[in-house]
């Protein structure tokens, strides 16, 4: 993660931002039900620049990190004289009250000016910079660190991206990335049997999404016909997809949507290191798979998600229609697709399971429902091979619905012959 040049940053804060970015990047998709919290402790001329990000659920968050990395450095030093103050920046207001670990303020209220560390080391924090407000503290987070005598002051960066599924998940719906692939000419698939339309490259950006998402989402005719894994699977990366000789404009709007799509783009964004099985454990996501009519090879395919789950250390999440949940034992039952609750209560229950964002691998038969379903927030992505198929024989299903009612807002030619397409529902605000 060398550059992060997806974004405009400030040069006042360059250094910073950039770091808390990085680290941002690396935390999604590892964190959930948490958020994705990047948090950097500096000093004024920047020769002190320490970072953390939230780690898996039950283990320490942004702030224990970099407060344990400035330990080790404290322990390593001559104990500074003159005292020299430090500034921690947090993309997200810390916590103030005990969950699976303790409150994050009670540890930072360990590094003040009085403290025990600075009459040690002569470090102490003096002001705590924070990004974003949680709104489950009602600012109990900002009153707590002002109380113990640090300076609380605005943190400004292109981070929101990044926190913006679990603030979306606190409000009862996680954030949907649908992915759809096609040919040059539409054709998104067959209705008989699996087909690969995007090669190694489309293979590629698939991982990585899946990566960067909570969950990811299949439908009835998808499970019938392709019968997906939906695991994390190497390579996340490729010496032969130059996906880095596609430099991208930046982005001076910010937008959240298109910061958290670019750095699925960046060739310096972890990729190799979540390839390592051990760390890419933390990055699988759970795999969710809606049910509809009996399928040929169904025992087959449980056996295989079973088996799945026991290596991934993720369990397989089976919903299944009301109209087909007797096909289904175990099954959660949702309402059938035509419903017009469907997707609230599909999104009710996938944020009941702490998931915040969800990759949607979408098929034919349920397209128009999930487009019509995107919110302002959401991601509609749109993977294109130049190539055409050849159609000659029955069964192509192509796509003929246009996207009139959402917005372009990126677009990215990742690989030779291969582009994705992003669209989004137009803001009403104005706010990224």
């Amino acid at each position: 993660m060398k550059g992060c040049d997806c974004v405009d940053i400030p040069d006042d804060t360059l250094q910073e931002a950039r770091a808390l970015l990085r680290l941002s990047i690396f935390a999604s998709g590892r964190t959930a039900p948490n958020p994705s919290v990047a948090c950097v402790i500096s000093s004024a001329d920047l020769s002190i620049l320490i970072g953390g990000a939230t780690e898996p659920a039950g283990r320490r968050h942004a702030e224990i990190v970099a407060l344990d990395a400035l330990d080790r450095f404290a322990l390593e030093h001559a104990r500074f004289d003159p005292p020299l103050p430090l500034t921690m920046t947090v993309t997200l207001e810390p916590c103030s009250r005990y969950g699976r670990t303790p409150p994050c303020v009670q540890r930072i209220g360990l590094y003040g000016r009085e403290s025990d560390f600075a009459k040690a080391h002569g470090l102490y924090i003096d002001t705590v910079r924070i990004a974003e407000a949680d709104p489950s503290l009602h600012g109990a987070g900002f009153a707590a660190l002002r109380q113990m005598g640090f300076r609380v002051e605005q943190a400004d960066g292109p981070f929101r991206s990044f926190l913006l599924p679990f603030l979306s998940r606190l409000k009862g719906r996680p954030l949907y990335t649908v992915k759809l692939a096609t040919d040059r000419n539409g054709v998104m698939g067959h209705r008989d049997r699996s087909v690969s339309l995007t090669g190694e490259s489309g293979r590629i950006l698939t991982m990585r999404l899946r990566a960067k998402c909570d969950g990811v989402l299949v439908g009835p005719g998808t499970v019938a016909v392709d019968r997906p894994s939906l695991d994390l699977r190497p390579p996340l990366r490729s010496a032969v997809i130059p996906f880095e000789e596609s430099p991208m404009a930046p982005v001076a709007d910010v937008d959240a949507r298109r910061v958290w799509l670019r750095s699925l783009f960046e060739p310096d964004s972890g990729w190799s290191a979540i390839e390592d099985p051990e760390l890419r454990r933390e990055f699988q996501p759970v795999r969710i798979f809606l049910l509809g009519r009996p399928f040929v090879g169904r025992e087959l395919f449980f056996e295989r998600q079973y088996a799945l789950s026991s290596a991934t250390g993720r369990e397989a999440l089976f919903l299944s229609v009301r109209s087909m949940s007797g096909h289904w034992p175990g099954a959660i039952e949702v309402p059938d697709v035509t419903d017009p609750a469907f997707f609230s209560e599909l999104s009710e229950l996938l944020a009941e399971k702490g998931l915040n964002r969800i990759l949607i691998e979408s098929g034919y038969g349920l397209l128009p429902l999930w487009l019509r379903s995107l919110q302002e927030d959401d991601v509609f992505l749109h993977v294109q091979h130049e190539e055409p198929r050849d159609t000659t024989d029955d069964g192509w299903l192509r796509i003929d619905a246009g996207f009139d009612e959402l917005d372009l807002l990126d677009e990215y030619q990742f690989a030779p012959g291969m582009k994705a397409v992003a669209f989004g529902r137009r803001r009403m605000d104005g706010n990224g």
